[in-house]
């Protein structure tokens, strides 16, 4: 019984060291995550459909005005190749639809202003793709510990309504990650605080590693 026993452990010893070295040296992995509002993008979408009135014009005291903005959250996806047992460089997607309302001056008569107003939707989405690279400075059995810096860029589709257009659809993207942890082995989750174009506040998702 004791062999028997003692043949057991020395199995589940083995399975143990085979999947913690999986962990610590599996070469690829891939992750999928939704992060909150990135706030950068609201403030692209508001300059985008901005009103613009000439400067002593009694028409702006009547300007129409953007509602707040409203956005679907971050998805992302992110594939990743570790060039060393701590550093990652990895490619990451992501996809934010903004959607927002205003009210614009349908129209005025004479040197009296009779003023109505209707509402019009304005909505856009932005595709970002950033080149990440990642430290990871704590590596345990099912636990890691890590930061990571990107800097891509970020396409801007109908940032615009009517008259006013974005003139700017391609621009530079970064996202700073100071803290960022995942937990499990080949399959893991993982949660992580950022600021940047992609999202602000943090980051929740889950990978798989081979």
């Amino acid at each position: 019984m004791k062999r028997i026993l003692l043949s057991l452990a020395l199995v589940l010893a083995c399975i143990s060291a085979s999947g913690q070295e999986t962990d610590a040296w599996s070469r690829f992995e891939v992750n999928w995550g939704y992060g909150l509002l990135p706030l950068i993008q609201a403030d692209r979408f508001n300059e985008g459909s901005a009103w613009r009135i000439g400067a002593g014009s009694l028409g702006s005291i009547y300007r129409p005005y953007t509602s707040e903005v409203r956005m679907t959250g971050a998805f992302s996806a992110e594939f990743g190749y570790r060039t060393s047992r701590k550093w990652t460089i990895s490619l990451m997607t992501s996809f934010n639809q903004v959607f927002g309302a205003r009210s614009i001056q349908a129209f005025h008569s004479g040197d009296e202003y009779q003023v109505n107003f209707r509402t019009e939707s304005v909505n856009g989405y932005n595709i970002a793709i950033i080149p990440r690279w990642r430290y990871d400075y704590i590596i345990k059995p099912g636990f890691r510990m890590y930061s990571s810096f990107g800097m891509g860029f970020g396409l801007y589709v109908n940032y615009h309504t009517g008259e006013d257009s974005y003139y700017e659809p391609v621009q530079g993207e970064i996202q700073l990650v100071p803290l960022g942890i995942t937990f499990g082995r080949k399959w893991f989750g993982l949660v992580e605080t950022g600021f940047g174009s992609q999202y602000v506040g943090g980051r929740i998702g889950f990978g798989y590693r081979f």
